[in-house]
């Protein structure tokens, strides 16, 4: 804070510049004592003038040139207060456009801050309503999807229910195919067990007679290769009852090895015989593992 000047300093300065054959001013006081308010100091001289007249006594023409001085020195005091206060005006309204300018300065900013912050917002608006848009479309292809699906399911149960009714009427006939087969093996050992016990001198009309006992069997397939098998045996039988004169010397090597081969076909008809009955049986064993397998899926399916 700016301490004022004292009466005493100021009417010091004014004595001096009197002293020096200066004219008293404002100015040339506020030199003197380096600083100061013009006005103050203008105030305070008006005092001193006073003081000095009332301590002299002068001439009217000295008084009257006193009082131009008087005068002209108020006159500049003014002036000199004038121009500080225009100065102080200037700064004042300098620092006012200033202050204008910033002010100006942040009022746009924010303005533009705000605008952009509405973009923002109204644009997330609608890119929310579009999405909100897209999610019940979605929301709607699903609904139908899932229709679609239960139909789907729906005709699923219906083909597992057919398809388990099938897979019992195969079952039914994998399980008569498997008791016709085992009735197959039975028949063909019964027909084996005749044809080796069957008497040498026997006729193949005995074994067509019974055949004719089995027509409308499914073990008809095999008379063809029965009756092949007895005729080939009936010969090779005879052969062996042949008596050991009708042999010729010498060829009693052969002879054994003849009948040991007749003997090997025999087995070998046998092993035929077999063979196909277990193929059928094979047959009836795929059958049931395949629909068993179906209808084993089709249940954890269903579950």
């Amino acid at each position: 804070m700016t301490v004022e000047l004292s009466d005493h300093e100021i009417f010091a300065a004014a004595d001096a510049v009197l002293a020096s054959g200066l004219n008293v001013t404002p100015k040339r006081v506020r030199e003197v004592l380096k600083r100061g308010n013009p006005v103050h100091i203008g105030a305070q001289l008006d005092r001193w003038w006073a003081q000095l007249m009332q301590e002299e006594t002068r001439p009217a023409l000295l008084d009257k040139a006193i009082a131009m001085l008087w005068d002209q020195a108020l006159i500049m005091a003014r002036e000199e207060a004038t121009r500080a206060i225009a100065d102080e005006r200037q700064v004042w309204i300098e620092q006012s456009l200033q202050t204008e300018k910033t002010f100006v300065g942040q009022y746009r900013a924010l303005e533009q801050l705000l605008t952009k912050e509405s973009q923002v917002f109204f644009g997330g608006d609608l890119q929310s309503r579009r999405l909100i848009e897209q999610m019940r479309e979605r929301l709607r292809q699903l609904r139908s999807y899932l229709k679609c699906a239960d139909q789907i399911v729906l005709s699923a149960e219906e083909n597992l229910k057919s398809s388990k009714r099938q897979l019992t009427e195969v079952q039914a006939t994998a399980s008569k195919y498997q008791r016709q087969c085992v009735k197959y093996e039975m028949e063909l050992q019964a027909l084996y067990s005749e044809l080796l016990n069957r008497p040498i001198g026997a006729s193949s009309m005995t074994l067509s007679e019974s055949s004719n006992d089995q027509m409308g069997k499914p073990v008809i397939d095999f008379w063809p290769l029965l009756s092949m098998a007895q005729a080939s045996i009936q010969q090779r039988l005879n052969e062996l009852r042949r008596p050991p004169t009708q042999v010729g010397i010498g060829a009693g090597a052969e002879e054994v090895a003849r009948r040991e081969g007749q003997l090997e076909v025999v087995r070998h008809l046998c092993y035929e015989f077999s063979r196909q009955a277990n193929a059928y049986q094979h047959v009836a064993n795929g059958l049931y593992a395949e629909f068993s397998s179906i209808y084993w899926g089709g249940g954890k399916k269903d579950n």
